[in-house]
């Protein structure tokens, strides 16, 4: 997978940026932290710092790379900055800026919601996914450095500090399943390890999600039912359709070595740029939907719910943003004699970016002008 292309349009700023300078130390710093807790001999608390470290490293390095290419990380007169899927959806947008891959942004997404996983409750990360992780991670960092910086990572990095790894899996279908196969094994009758197989299905499940442009974490509904699936054998390609398009490739040994995750060329799995927003479209992960009530899970209340806004104001974002003509974010799916409104993530990401960078209240004030004129 190549790094995105220099663009001659580039914005650049007119002088060194002290605070682009010092996210960009910070993301360094995060990324050596991970990789000497990768390499740490102790088990304890190494999976959860690996992820803590990584995700760091990423949403600094994005906020360190909008600043030196002269875009805002914060709405005007704000004080909190932008979140990393913000960031990240704002790369991706611009033909000019962007400097991540699709590839490389599907790595970000699982493995910001990875972090925000164990950080927050629980999910169990096994090994070689942890290694996948965590190699990858290194190398696209590497990459966007490179892009954006014109600089080889290399020379900051201090000579104790090792690679990752050199020896990478061949196989990535192979390790997935056999993920699969120890949580088959962990829900066998009499075994009381329901906990920890859900914790490791969660894993997989949130990497799966990533490739659908998820940034939430599965639900313990839809954590049943699919280990109910792997109870029953279902084919592996047919529960995590996304994972199962992905393949490794690898080039180069030692600090020289670059592991990407990307997809397998022929699968049914393509991108496009279907969601659109003010600032122009956003590449999503296409993936067949053959549960619609899975895709579009979310009703008005359920997203007043996960974004904090009351359930009036969640309707003006809706409106505001447009959303139900987005044939991506929006569906009247009829169930019975009744018809319901239904949101997917991709409505959930598209308010919680809103709520990040709008005036809420400006926006629930032409809400309501528009409602009264409505009325006359």
């Amino acid at each position: 997978m190549a790094t995105a292309k220099h663009s001659p349009t580039r914005a650049r700023p007119r002088r060194p940026n002290r605070e682009s300078q010092a996210l960009r130390d910070k993301a360094i710093d995060s990324l050596i932290l991970a990789v000497e807790l990768f390499n740490r001999p102790s088990d304890r608390g190494r999976r959860c710092g690996v992820l803590i470290w990584l995700d760091h490293a990423f949403e600094m390095l994005m906020k360190a790379a909008l600043i030196y290419r002269g875009h805002p990380i914060r709405v005007k007169g704000q004080p909190k900055t932008f979140s990393s899927e913000t960031c990240l959806r704002r790369i991706l947008d611009q033909g000019d800026l962007r400097f991540i891959t699709e590839d490389q942004a599907n790595l970000l997404r699982a493995l910001n919601t990875l972090r925000d996983g164990e950080q927050h409750h629980y999910v169990e990360v096994a090994e070689e996914s942890l290694y996948l992780l965590a190699q990858g991670s290194f190398s696209a960092f590497r990459a966007i450095y490179r892009e954006v910086f014109e600089d080889d990572l290399r020379s900051h990095l201090p000579e104790r500090v090792l690679p990752i790894s050199t020896m990478p899996p061949e196989d990535l279908e192979s390790v997935f399943q056999h993920e699969v196969e120890a949580v088959r094994k962990l829900l066998q009758p009499g075994t009381r390890r329901r906990y920890q197989a859900l914790a490791r299905l969660k894993s997989l499940a949130i990497i799966e999600g990533a490739l659908e442009g998820e940034v939430d974490p599965p639900t313990d509904y839809a954590l049943g039912k699919l280990a109910e699936e792997v109870r029953a054998n279902r084919a592996f390609e047919d529960m995590f359709p996304g994972v199962a398009a992905l393949e490794i490739t690898a080039t180069g040994t030692g600090p020289s070595l670059d592991l990407q995750i990307v997809k397998k060329g022929g699968m049914p799995v393509s991108f496009s740029n279907e969601i659109l927003d003010e600032e122009g479209p956003t590449p999503v992960l296409a993936i067949r939907r053959v549960n619609e009530l899975g895709f579009y899970c979310f009703g008005r209340n359920d997203l007043a719910d996960k974004t904090g806004l009351s359930q009036p104001r969640t309707s003006a974002v809706i409106w505001h943003l447009n959303l139900k003509s987005d044939d991506t974010c929006f569906k009247q799916i009829p169930i019975g004699k009744s018809t319901h409104e239904r949101y997917s993530q991709a409505a959930l990401a598209r308010i919680r970016e809103a709520i990040d960078a709008d005036d809420l209240d400006e926006i629930w004030r032409r809400y309501q002008l528009r409602r009264k004129h409505a009325d006359r």
